[in-house]
């Protein structure tokens, strides 16, 4: 089955279940929210840190039923890898992702939350050994997924702090797996 064919009919699907609930959405259904923090890239060629944030925007259908959307990129210096030639590679990232998020609440503390979704990401790898430095761009959509906490602060109530866990296919084998620090403002 081919990935377009697949989100079709997960689309179609989805505005089949949740249409309905968009009647009742939650007075403080939109978010935007902010998360950076460390991440590693796993390719091919090994495992490399790097830091990444993620910024985007949350419409929620029901209290515990929402969708999201966002641009997720290295903001540190770029991963280096080196390959069998000995060539040094510099990898960096950057997307935009969608898909559905759906929470649960933990008395008055917050919620926990999973996440899913595909990402539309474009990776550059750059050869530094060779002169001149030689980019490689390639695309793709893949999914990604996720956990984390919701932490409501108790002085601002429209202000949460997240925690969370990402995992995201990229293009050429890669890999991202992230542990974020950020916050969400209900709009």
């Amino acid at each position: 089955m081919k990935i377009t064919e697949f989100l079709f009919k997960l689309i179609t699907i989805s505005f089949l279940f949740i249409s309905p609930i968009v009647v009742g959405a939650d007075t403080k259904s939109h978010q935007v929210f902010a998360d950076t923090g460390y991440s590693t890239i796993t390719g091919e060629l090994g495992s490399e840190n790097a830091w990444v944030t993620n910024i985007g925007y949350s419409y929620f259908l029901s209290p515990y039923v929402g969708l999201d959307m966002g641009h997720t990129n290295i903001v540190s210096e770029s991963p280096q890898y080196s390959n069998e030639n000995l060539d040094r590679i510099d990898l960096s990232y950057q997307g935009f992702f969608g898909g559905a998020h759906i929470q649960h609440p933990i008395k008055n503390l917050g919620f926990v939350y999973a996440k899913s979704g595909v990402s539309y990401t474009t990776l550059e790898e750059t050869n530094l050994t060779s002169n001149p430095n030689s980019p490689i761009q390639s695309s793709g959509t893949h999914p990604y997924y996720g956990v984390g906490m919701k932490i409501n602060t108790f002085m601002q109530p429209n202000l949460d702090v997240n925690i969370e866990y990402i995992h995201q296919e990229l293009e050429g084998d890669y890999s991202n797996s992230s542990f974020l620090v950020g916050a969400s403002f209900k709009l």
